[in-house]
Formats: C-alpha cells, sequence, structure tokens
C-alpha cells in the first residue's frame, strides 16, 4: 500500500501510459508535444498523467495504470532535486530500474541555474533512469524531445523488440 506499481500493458489494444511529474510550467506544453509526436506512431495508443508529485497520484481515487515516468528538473529550483528523490521513494523498484527519466531544459542559461549538471547525473547514477536535455520553450525543440522521450518510452516498453527492459 501507497506505492505506485508498474503492472505492464494490460489492454488488448496496445497502450503506453506516462506520468509526467513537474511542477513548473512546462508540463502541458510537453504533455502536448508527447500527443501529437505519437499521433505519427500508429503502433500503440498514449496515455499521459500529469501531477506535481507521485503523492498526488497515489492520493487520487482514480489509480493509473503507468508504464513510465518522466521526471521534469527545474535547475532554477533549488530544492528540485530532493523532491524527485521523495518521489522516487514512493515508486516501486520497477521504475526505479529503468523505467524513469530525468529531464532539464538545457535553454536556461547557467547563470540562472542553481542546480548544476552534476547534481542530475549524480541522481541518474544512484537511481538508475536516464537524463534527457532539452528545451521545452521552443516548440521545435519540444517536439524533439517529445520523439526522443517516445522513442525511450517504446525501448524500455520493448514495443518493437517485444521484451521489456528488465534492468
Amino acid at each position: 500500500a501507497g506505492m505506485l506499481k508498474s503492472y505492464g500493458i494490460r489492454d488488448v489494444e496496445l497502450c503506453l501510459s506516462i506520468l509526467v511529474v513537474s511542477s513548473g510550467t512546462y508540463c502541458e506544453k510537453l504533455a502536448d508535444a508527447l500527443y501529437s509526436c505519437s499521433r505519427k506512431q500508429s503502433k500503440y495508443k498514449l496515455l499521459i498523467h500529469m501531477c506535481r508529485r507521485v503523492q498526488d497520484v497515489i492520493n487520487s481515487s482514480s489509480n493509473p495504470h503507468i508504464d513510465f515516468i518522466v521526471f521534469e528538473i527545474d535547475t532554477r529550483y533549488r530544492g528540485c532535486l530532493e523532491d524527485v528523490e521523495k518521489d522516487i521513494m514512493l515508486l516501486s523498484t520497477g521504475f526505479v530500474l529503468g523505467r524513469m527519466c530525468f529531464v532539464h531544459d538545457n535553454s536556461i542559461k547557467p547563470l540562472e541555474m542553481v542546480v548544476n549538471y552534476n547534481d542530475i547525473w549524480d541522481l541518474q547514477s544512484k537511481y538508475g533512469g536516464h537524463v534527457l536535455a532539452g528545451s521545452v520553450v521552443n516548440e521545435a525543440k519540444c517536439m524533439y524531445l517529445a520523439e526522443r522521450i517516445l522513442k525511450l518510452v517504446s525501448g524500455v516498453s520493448g514495443i518493437y523488440s517485444g521484451l521489456p527492459y528488465i534492468g
């Protein structure tokens, strides 16, 4: 009880479900780009859930099925890495073993950043997620980031190979 778990694909129709965890203003923009890119794929249907913290999903009565988690890291906020770590502690080990990624906006100027790239890579080393850099502000770059996320999700979920990534 109290843990968000991944159970794999349940429906007859191939469906992927992504949870985007973001306290920033870019959550909806990234979700829209993910939807737009997924429409080009005929292999699966995409469901996207959005929240500020994983605890919000656990407390909700909807109990959504989740295949992959995208954590947005706002490098302008000092406590963002601690928040992500608290969220990761609520997950089952299936997510910690490669079913999540950390996305940071590489368009933020270094002088505006209070979290540096080494801290993000330390988080990746500690929990085994994937790190993706991209810009959500620029529409074309946001679409490219969404394509990269979907390729990662498809690969980890075994859409193309038929074998999911175990860890």
